[in-house]
């Protein structure tokens, strides 16, 4: 009798641990299930940020090659001006320096022309006139 009443004993705590476990199996697989639910929703957020962190980096990139394109034309452009002006000063230069070297050459003239005139005048050649005075012209 005994031992039928340890065995109904027992039985019933392993009914007992079998309902407490099933009901533990329960209790997990209804987690799993929110977790699961839960990893879904953050892979959905985690793609949708990551296109648009994608969208926004390709935006950026753009941005950068239109500035990089714009700076590279604007740095040819102003090497462009930069070389025209300055070939436009060279030029500039070598004409002041032609007019220059013409004016020079026409008062050199004018004043050989002068001298020559001042030394025949005083009867003495323009070339004498011009050793006396050390080399330079002077007025007779």
């Amino acid at each position: 009798d005994e031992a039928a009443n340890l065995r109904a004993e027992l039985a019933e705590q392993v009914l007992q641990v079998s309902r407490m476990l099933q009901e533990d199996i329960q209790n997990v697989s209804s987690d799993m299930k929110v977790v699961q639910a839960a990893q879904g929703s953050l892979m959905a957020e985690v793609h949708s940020l990551h296109a648009s962190l994608t969208e926004e980096l390709q935006g950026v990139q753009n941005d950068a090659l239109q500035r990089l394109d714009s700076l590279e034309v604007e740095s040819q452009r102003v090497g462009q001006l930069n070389e025209e002006s300055s070939v436009a000063f060279q030029d500039e230069v070598n004409r002041s320096v032609a007019a220059l070297s013409s004016r020079l050459a026409e008062l050199h003239q004018e004043l050989f022309h002068d001298a020559r005139g001042r030394g025949a005048q005083c009867g003495a050649p323009a070339a004498a006139v011009s050793r006396k005075h050390g080399g330079r012209l002077r007025a007779v």
